[in-house]
C-alpha cells in the first residue's frame, strides 16, 4: 500500500507570513497616507494661489483706468470704488440730460439706469467733475441725426468735454458659515454678495490707499499673507 505524503504549512511559516503581510500593509498604508497628504497640500497651495490671482486680476481689471478719486470709501476689510463702464464726448447736453453718440461710446457695456453713475468733466482747466446717478437711459439722436443714447441725470450739468460712466461696487471680506471669503456686490444692491475668492484667514484682509497705488493684503487660510499693489493714475 502506497503512503500518501501531505504537504502543508508549519506554524512558524504561518507566523512569518502574517508578519510579512502586516509589514506590507503598514508600508502600503503609509504610502497611501503620504500620497493623500501630498495631494491635499498641493490642492491647498493651488487654492491659495488662485485666491491671490483672483484678487489681483479683479483689481487690475476694475481699476485699470482709475485714480484715487475713484476710491469712494475705504475700510480695513472693504473698499468701495467706481468700476469703469465707458466714456464718450457728449454730442449734446440739455439741462439734466445728455446725448452720447453710439459711434463715440467706448466701454464694456451700455449704461444702465439705477445701476450706473455719470461723471461729467465740466471744466478741463480745473479738472472739475460733476457726479450724478443715471435716472433713465433711452435711445435718441444727436443734433446731426446719428444714433445716440440719452442719459437722464439726477442733477443738471453744464456743457461737458467728457462724460464717464461708472458703476459703484464694493469689494469686501465677509463671513459665511464660519468661513471668510472675498465678494463683490453692486451699490446699492438688494442681492447678496457673490463670493469669488477664498477661503481666507479670518480678520486678515486689509485695504490701504497709498500714494499712487492701492495695496490689498490677503491671506488664504493656513497660508502666508500676500500684498497686491495696484497702480492708480494721478488725479488730473
Amino acid at each position: 500500500m502506497r503512503t500518501l505524503n501531505r504537504a502543508g504549512f508549519t506554524l512558524i511559516e504561518l507566523v512569518v507570513s502574517f508578519v510579512i503581510l502586516a509589514v506590507m500593509s503598514g508600508v502600503i498604508a503609509a504610502v497611501v497616507a503620504a500620497a493623500v497628504r501630498s495631494a491635499a497640500h498641493g490642492n491647498h497651495l493651488l487654492v491659495a494661489e488662485r485666491t491671490r490671482q483672483s484678487l489681483q486680476l479683479l483689481l487690475t481689471e476694475e481699476l485699470r483706468d482709475a485714480d484715487a478719486a475713484d476710491v469712494l470709501s475705504l475700510a480695513p476689510d472693504r473698499i468701495r470704488f467706481a468700476r469703469p463702464v465707458g466714456e464718450a464726448v457728449p454730442c449734446a447736453i440739455m439741462s439734466a440730460s445728455m446725448l452720447l453718440a453710439d459711434s463715440a461710446w467706448t466701454g464694456v457695456r451700455a449704461p444702465e439706469a439705477g445701476r450706473d453713475h455719470a461723471w461729467v468733466l465740466a471744466d478741463p482747466a480745473t479738472a472739475s467733475w460733476i457726479e450724478s446717478p443715471i435716472a433713465a437711459v433711452a435711445p435718441d439722436r444727436c443734433p446731426d441725426g446719428s444714433p445716440a443714447l440719452r442719459l437722464d441725470l439726477a442733477v443738471a450739468v453744464p456743457a461737458a468735454a467728457l462724460a464717464r460712466v461708472t458703476e459703484p461696487v464694493e469689494l469686501e471680506a465677509y463671513l459665511s458659515a464660519g468661513t471668510t471669503w472675498l465678494g463683490l456686490l453692486g451699490v446699492p444692491s438688494a442681492s447678496p454678495v457673490q463670493p469669488f475668492a477664498g477661503p481666507l484667514a479670518s480678520g486678515t484682509t486689509r485695504f490701504l490707499l497709498g500714494t499712487g497705488r492701492l495695496d490689498a493684503s490677503v491671506q488664504p487660510r493656513d497660508d502666508a499673507a500676500a500684498t497686491i499693489s495696484i497702480p492708480l493714475r494721478a488725479v488730473p
